[in-house]
């Protein structure tokens, strides 16, 4: 398939769009495989090419052009060629795919965005992008974690050591602990 199809889906940078199948005049069905044919071993860190199997996964994605997109990712299942490491086989692993997850990053923030920025309840946004109520009430605590690492670290929070003045004590509440003006 050409690199015209990958950029029309949004997989340009990490995937290559291997086939596209019609399955009514509302969804595609999208077959994707990782533009890397190798990958480094999670345990001893060696890059292998050596393919073993190729399991394919089924992903659910954004909504494109108005109609669903079912993906399936045609994973490589690599051989680790390093003789002493443990780990004899490992799949490719994706930043647009969390590992063992059913759902695109993509789709996750915007579940997560639609829940939080709508005011609208878990169990009808789950409805409109057809996931599970856990899988989108999973996504907006992730985001709101994330959303308050990154206000922390905004603040000052994140750098703070017990000799320091600017906000030593404030975030405990503890009195005379704030700001002081001389």
């Amino acid at each position: 398939m050409s690199d015209a199809t990958s950029v029309l889906f949004g997989l340009e940078h990490e995937f290559s769009v291997v086939e596209v199948r019609r399955v009514d005049a509302t969804a595609v069905t999208v077959i994707i495989e990782q533009a890397a044919r190798e990958g480094p071993c999670p345990e001893c860190g060696v890059f292998s090419g050596t393919v073993k199997d190729r399991p394919v996964m089924r992903l659910k994605d954004l909504p494109t052009s108005g109609q669903a997109v079912e993906l399936w990712w045609r994973k490589r299942r690599l051989i680790c060629d390093e003789v002493l490491c443990p780990r004899k086989t490992f799949t490719q692993v994706s930043a647009a795919v969390r590992p063992r997850a059913r759902i695109t990053e993509r789709l996750r923030q915007q579940v997560a965005r639609a829940i939080a920025s709508g005011n609208r309840a878990v169990y009808e946004v789950a409805g409109e992008y057809d996931v599970s109520w856990p899988t989108a009430h999973k996504a907006l605590v992730v985001a709101a974690r994330s959303g308050c690492r990154s206000r922390r670290r905004r603040a000052g929070w994140g750098s703070m050591r017990p000799d320091s003045d600017r906000f030593a004590g404030s975030w405990m509440g503890l009195p005379g602990s704030g700001p002081t003006r001389g």
